[in-house]
């Protein structure tokens, strides 16, 4: 007695996620491709500096990367990196500040969204003055009037 074959039927969804799967890891090796090949521009670029400074910088980055032994590690690692680079590549260092916070600042302050330093001012730069909220006064020098936010 001879068993026939029984063809198999595969589920469509089964063969699509199959290959969605695939084209994943295809996706993967190219993205990790990128990544060597960025590493490898930055060592180039780092040769070119004299000292023992790079080799340094190497040995410590290698040691790092040796002691990541499980897959979490390695995303951890992988999310601390981008981070890094993240932060040194940000464009402006300014955060947005609202209009009122602006008028609360003490006389002198810059009206800008830098830093605003703490302690004593210094010596070196005086203090700008605000515009005076006096109506007859600023008919006299021929300017606007001072306004305050939200009146």
């Amino acid at each position: 007695m001879e068993q026939e074959a029984v063809p198999v039927e595969v589920n469509p969804t089964d063969q699509e996620e199959a290959n969605q799967m695939e084209q994943q890891e295809i996706e993967k090796d190219e993205l990790f491709e990128g990544i060597l090949g960025e590493f490898t521009r930055i060592h180039q670029l780092a040769k070119k500096i004299k000292g023992d400074v790079h080799v340094r910088n190497l040995q410590k980055l290698l040691g790092r990367l040796r002691c990541r032994t499980t897959p979490n590690q390695a995303i951890d690692l992988m999310m601390r990196i981008n981070a890094a680079a993240s932060v040194s590549t940000r464009k402006g260092k300014r955060m947005n500040v609202n209009s009122t916070g602006i008028s609360r600042r003490r006389e002198g302050m810059t009206r800008g969204s830098r830093r605003v330093p703490s302690g004593r001012p210094a010596k070196g730069n005086p203090p700008t003055t605000k515009p005076k909220h006096k109506l007859s006064q600023s008919v006299r020098n021929n300017k606007t009037n001072a306004k305050g936010h939200g009146h």
